[in-house]
């Protein structure tokens, strides 16, 4: 298959993918995880990377707009800031040393 074409096809199922999880109220990767592995034969753990890669995309982007239009108390996002950077870290000190 070439490339002009997987990107094709890759774009028309995430495409359906976030089209079937905003009318299901699932996350895309969902069905996203399933088509990339089963229809396309990409490995497990890129598909879950590819889907962890557009959850931080998209958080982010909800996150700044939330601040942006006052939604969000940034004094509360402060003091839970170091949790969100301590458990990665964690996670993969840990995943490290068990050798996982």
């Amino acid at each position: 298959m070439s490339v002009p074409t997987f990107s094709v096809l890759i774009g028309l199922g995430s495409f359906i993918a976030g089209l079937l999880g905003s009318l299901t109220g699932l996350g895309g990767g969902v069905i996203m995880i399933p088509l990339l592995t089963l229809v396309f034969g990409v490995d497990m753990h890129y598909a879950m990377g590819a889907s962890l890669v557009s959850v931080i995309a998209t958080s982010s982007g909800s996150a700044a707009a939330y601040v942006r239009e006052g939604y969000s108390d940034e004094k509360y996002c402060d003091r839970g800031l170091w949790k969100c950077r301590l458990s990665p870290l964690s996670h993969s000190v840990c995943t490290r040393r068990s050798g996982c």
